[in-house]
């Protein structure tokens, strides 16, 4: 249990005997109290074959992981990519950011707040893209900027610096695994 985000777990195993008995194990100790898992999810179409295909994401029923373009899904809130087995970030495609991106607009501090928070990373992937808007942000909050208020100039340039990071980030794809195959 200690893979486990609120209602989602993330985890990995070194076989697929392994995946498959602690993913049954899973679902059995939830069904206990009532809890059904479902959505299940994995890079490995042999594991998804051996649980019960209720409890599969349909998603990942139709996925050759083997063949095609990568494929996105969600896990933990992140984007995640089964075929691939990495992680994403995808950011440059809001409305927000791309008002904010144009030429001398300055956000309120409510509008802050939301691109902040649109930013979501639960395992801390992107930490070090993350606290430089958190502490633009912060620094508006200490300055008793009202919440339809424009930002001040002076953390105006830092705050472009961070959203033209937008696109890098999206960018990104993490692996999953950080350890060599084969393992042993």
């Amino acid at each position: 249990l200690h893979q486990m985000y609120m209602d989602d777990v993330l985890d990995s195993r070194n076989s697929l005997e392994d995946a498959k008995r602690v993913a049954l194990d899973l679902i059995s100790m939830f069904d206990e109290i009532g809890w059904e898992l479902t959505q299940f999810q994995s890079n490995s179409k042999e594991l998804l074959s051996k649980l019960p295909p209720e409890r599969v994401s349909e998603k990942m029923l139709e996925l050759d992981v083997e063949q095609g373009e990568p494929m996105v899904t969600k896990v933990l809130g992140m984007f995640y990519d089964p075929r691939n087995d990495q992680f994403m970030f995808k950011l440059n495609d809001d409305k927000l950011l791309k008002k904010c991106l144009t030429a001398n607009y300055h956000p309120t501090r409510k509008e802050m707040i939301s691109l902040v928070m649109r930013v979501y990373d639960p395992l801390g992937l992107i930490s070090h893209f993350t606290i430089h808007g958190k502490l633009s942000l912060q620094e508006v909050c200490r300055r008793g900027v009202d919440w339809k208020g424009v930002i001040p100039e002076e953390i105006y340039e830092n705050w472009q610096r961070w959203l033209n990071c937008f696109d890098q980030i999206s960018k990104l794809a993490i692996p999953r695994r950080y350890t060599p195959i084969p393992i042993g």
